[in-house]
């Protein structure tokens, strides 16, 4: 009976009709005993246990594309009111009676003109009174002059009867002024709107008797980010629509509030309108602003890659891919302007991008391999 017993590494060992014979052991890679005798040859490879050396971490090649200062115009849109040039409601200026009215409602008026009158009677018979009373009081005073040039009275008996003529006609004075107030005049050139009060009405300042608006030309405030403060020049064109209107109009911008609102984060600008049909004070308007800046950075926008603390690109630096975050501001199908993150003449990576991380070696694809 014959029994072989083996394990890799250990010795053979034979059983033959009850007596073990010794083998030399055998491992992996040495020659096994065949079958007839003869023994097989051992097949080649490395020894258990060791490893392939690997070589250093090959450079990604990638597409490049140097951030540079170039001109662009932006087109902001913003929404809008148009004003009046010149725009006020007309009240009075005394508690008075209204007993006449000079004008029509709508009707254009120039400056000066007359609009209302209001009960002054008893203005005027006061204003008659001081004139009787200073006459009165001149002829005193002339008097007095005299008997004062011959000592016949004192100083302080001159000085009285002069302080009294003095005094009349400063209450003539403000008298006249009162009684100019009755009559309620055009400011400037422009159209009534419609009268709020009939003849007869008793006023108060805080009455309003109609309004006086110059269409001449027309206003349009607008409100603009932030961001766009510096870019806002006087004179500047402008493009709007209003509704009901298919045509759209131009304008110009002449000053802006030099401040930005805290709660909205804009800032007012204001513009210039010619009158044309279909423009009227109070209409709302969508503008359009072309912006430009010389100094702004483009990019391609597949350069620019989400994530959770904002957008980033990858840069090369010193061969390596640097991630970098940014701002952006305007962007199209092709570009996106970096208003933060990145100097003129880095290198931004534009290939490859997926299998980037921060630190990885990269090369510029035109280098030799």
């Amino acid at each position: 009976m014959l029994r072989r017993f083996a394990r890799v590494g250990a010795p053979l060992a034979l059983v033959i009709g009850g007596v073990a014979l010794a083998l030399p052991a055998c491992s992996e890679g040495a020659a096994a005993p065949a079958k007839d005798g003869a023994a097989v040859p051992a097949k080649e490879g490395p020894a258990k246990g060791a490893s392939r050396p690997q070589g250093a971490a090959q450079a990604l090649p990638v597409r490049l594309f140097p951030a540079s200062p170039q001109k662009l115009e932006t087109k902001v849109p913003a929404t809008g009111t148009l004003l009046a040039r010149e725009s006020v409601a007309l009240v009075s200026e005394l508690s008075r009676r209204l007993v006449d009215i000079r004008v029509e409602e709508g009707s254009r008026v120039k400056r000066g003109d007359v609009l209302f009158v209001l009960d002054s009677s008893d203005l005027s018979a006061r204003l008659r009174q001081l004139k009787v009373q200073q006459k009165l009081a001149k002829s005193v005073a002339a008097r007095e002059a005299k008997l004062y040039e011959q000592g016949l009275t004192p100083t302080s008996q001159r000085d009285e009867v002069m302080a009294r003529v003095e005094d009349l006609e400063a209450q003539q004075r403000v008298l006249a002024a009162e009684l100019a107030k009755t009559t309620i005049r055009a400011p400037f050139d422009g159209t009534l709107g419609l009268r709020q009060v009939s003849k007869g009405a008793w006023l108060s300042p805080q009455v309003v008797l109609t309004t006086l608006h110059d269409t001449s030309q027309l206003k349009l405030d607008f409100a603009l980010p932030e961001r766009y403060a510096s870019m806002v020049q006087a004179g500047r064109s402008f493009h709007f629509r209003v509704e009901g209107s298919t045509k759209t109009f131009e304008g110009k911008v002449t000053a802006f509030e030099p401040r930005v609102d805290s709660t909205s984060r804009s800032i007012l600008v204001r513009g210039v309108v010619e009158a044309e049909p279909g423009l009227m004070p109070g209409s709302f308007a969508q503008v359009e602003l072309t912006i430009s800046d010389d100094q702004a950075i483009l990019i391609p926008s597949i350069a620019v890659l989400p994530g959770l603390d904002g957008r980033r690109v990858f840069v090369l630096k010193d061969g390596v891919a640097r991630s970098v975050l940014v701002e952006v501001g305007s962007r199209d199908a092709e570009q996106v302007e970096i208003t933060s993150g990145l100097s003129p003449g880095d290198q931004v990576i534009i290939s490859n991008l997926l299998r980037l991380k921060d630190g990885s070696p990269v090369r510029p694809e035109s280098e030799a391999q």
